[in-house]
């Protein structure tokens, strides 16, 4: 729904369960466990294609 509303928002799924169906495969996504660096290269990226 949000996505809809402003499609330049910057999603970045973090779950455990993140490769289950029912998420639209074009959000980006972080499985847990996860590392700090994984996270920040992560956001890092979100907020280079949001520019």
């Amino acid at each position: 729904m949000l996505r809809n509303q402003y499609p330049e928002l910057q999603i970045l799924v973090v779950s455990g369960y993140a490769n289950n169906e029912g998420i639209t495969p074009d959000l980006s996504r972080l499985t847990k466990p996860f590392r700090t660096d994984e996270l920040a290269v992560s956001l890092a990226g979100l907020a280079k294609a949001g520019r």
